[in-house]
C-alpha cells in the first residue's frame, strides 16, 4: 500500500484500500468526517467512534494514522474538512481504485 499526500483542500485525491493518508499543512484540531449519510471512506488508528477523525490535533496528542477503507468503486467517497472554506470546496471526495484489476485491463 502507498502514502498518498493530497492538498488539504483539494476537491478530489485517488487512492487505493489500505493506502494512508497524511493531508499536507492541515490546521491544528482540522476534522475530516463523514459527508451526511454517505459511506465514511477512512478508518483511523487510533480508531474513531463517531465517523470523524481530528487529522491534526493539539500538541501533545500525536497525529492518527488515517487509511482508506473503501472498496474500489467507480463512484467517488464524499468527506468533509471542517478547517477547508465551505465556499471553496463544499465537497471532497476520494475515488478509490484498485490498480491490480487496472493493470490486468491494459
Amino acid at each position: 500500500m502507498s502514502v498518498r499526500t493530497p492538498v488539504l483542500c483539494a476537491q478530489n485525491f485517488n487512492a487505493e484500500k489500505g493506502d494512508t493518508v497524511e493531508w499536507k499543512n492541515p490546521g491544528v484540531n482540522c476534522v475530516v468526517s463523514q459527508d451526511g449519510t454517505n459511506t465514511f471512506p477512512f478508518i483511523s488508528d487510533p480508531p474513531s467512534e463517531d465517523n470523524s477523525i481530528n487529522i491534526n490535533p493539539a500538541p501533545p496528542t500525536p497525529k492518527p494514522s488515517v487509511i482508506v477503507d473503501v472498496d474500489a468503486s467507480t463512484t467517488p467517497y464524499n468527506y468533509q474538512i471542517s478547517c477547508c472554506e465551505v465556499a471553496e470546496n463544499p465537497v471532497h471526495t476520494v475515488t478509490v481504485t484498485d490498480s491490480f484489476l487496472s493493470r490486468k485491463k491494459r
